[in-house]
């Protein structure tokens, strides 16, 4: 199963740091750094974007992080599936991110 950063933040799942620490992922910038810097905001409405783009660009993801979207991390067919217009469609249209990408894409 592949989760997206956006919901899990909004979650009460957990990730391990350092092989012994369990931190929840709402409280992520409590692990420290890198974790600490980023800015992960829960928001349901980017959940159909993300599925796309990972989707979409899953072969530049796997160069890029010299990684493969295998077993539990393969990427669902349904996935696959969604239109770039659907993803932009989902986007809450009153969003920062929304016309941003919007604009670039």
């Amino acid at each position: 199963m592949i989760d997206i950063c956006s919901s899990l933040v909004a979650s009460d799942c957990r990730f391990l740091i350092g092989g012994d620490k369990w931190i929840p992922y709402k409280t992520y910038r409590d692990a420290g750094p890198p974790y600490s810097t980023w800015n992960i905001l829960p928001d349901p409405s980017m959940r159909v974007y993300w599925k796309w783009f990972v989707s979409h660009f899953s072969t530049e993801l796997e160069t890029l992080y010299n990684g493969k979207f295998q077993g539990r991390g393969e990427i669902p067919e349904a996935w696959r599936r969604i239109s770039k217009q659907e993803a932009l469609d989902n986007l809450d249209k009153d969003s920062f991110t929304s016309s941003f990408l919007q604009r670039i894409f």
